[in-house]
């Protein structure tokens, strides 16, 4: 048996103690941040400073609003004074529903990486194109197809992906709302046609603050592993316990107590993990 126990200083913690419904494993639009001209320095710079074995790092981000969007650069300095750069220029063209994105790496030796994503607005949804780069300028691309019924309660997921290797590589997901949640469904398909697929069964008792996630996995390779896992709402923090089931039976359990200590002004969280 592992056991952890994880004391947070702060009131900020007791944000966690929302139940809200989660999309695991699934790749979501990136949300736009957008940090004020205005705000103090030590909030626009988001300088933080590390320390391991006594030897100091930092990383020093800046953001600038701009008149379509944003521009942002983080810049991280090792301990021997190598710096490496992130680089992202934000465009929104709000009358054509579209957004771009273009993104470049600087590693310490001074070669780049860069990612540039474009995303249209659709009649029930959006499309998403991106075009990935690495130093030796071989191409990888991403694109994601998006469509939502509303009146049906179905959202569909189709993204598309093409590797370096130029092998091409799917993954087609359909959530439906339901009365207490959601389902979902999603089928991934590798270079070679073999497919693996992952349905999960999300449901919410708010009444009850009850939360349950029940997701089933068949690989690849056929077999099939299960996650069960449900969150209760406390008086003071939340209670969560999560079984994962492997191909052979073996099971791993995780059971989590998180709470908040008023008295200390302390966010506990104890985490028991039992293997079978």
């Amino acid at each position: 048996m592992l056991r952890r126990s994880l004391l947070v200083l702060g009131t900020s913690a007791a944000l966690s103690l929302g139940l809200g419904l989660t999309h695991p494993n699934l790749a979501h639009p990136e949300p736009i941040v957008l940090a004020q001209s205005d705000a103090p320095k030590s909030r626009r710079q988001g300088r933080k400073h590390r320390s391991v074995d006594g030897k100091q790092r930092s990383k020093q981000t800046r953001h600038k609003r701009t008149e379509n969007g944003r521009e942002s650069r983080t810049e991280w300095t090792g301990h021997n004074g190598r710096k490496a750069t992130r680089d992202v220029t934000v465009t929104n063209d709000r009358e054509l529903g579209q957004r771009t994105k273009d993104v470049t790496y600087t590693g310490p030796g001074g070669k780049q990486r860069t990612a540039n994503h474009q995303t249209n607005k659709t009649q029930n949804g959006y499309t998403r194109g991106s075009v990935f780069t690495d130093a030796q300028g071989r191409q990888a691309t991403k694109d994601v197809v998006v469509n939502n019924d509303k009146e049906n309660g179905i959202r569909t997921k189709d993204v598309t992906f093409v590797g370096r290797d130029g092998q091409t590589r799917t993954a087609n997901h359909t959530t439906t709302q339901t009365e207490t949640g959601f389902e979902r469904n999603s089928v991934l398909t590798d270079a070679n046609g073999n497919q693996a697929t992952r349905d999960a069964i999300v449901s919410r008792d708010t009444e009850n603050g009850v939360r349950t996630r029940d997701v089933d996995y068949v690989g690849r390779d056929g077999q099939t592993r299960t996650v069960n896992d449900t969150t209760s709402r406390t008086e003071d923090g939340y209670e969560r316990n999560t079984v994962l089931t492997r191909g052979n039976g073996d099971q791993v359990t995780r059971d989590v107590d998180a709470y908040w200590d008023a008295e200390s002004g302390t966010w506990v969280k104890d985490i028991d993990v039992t293997k079978d």
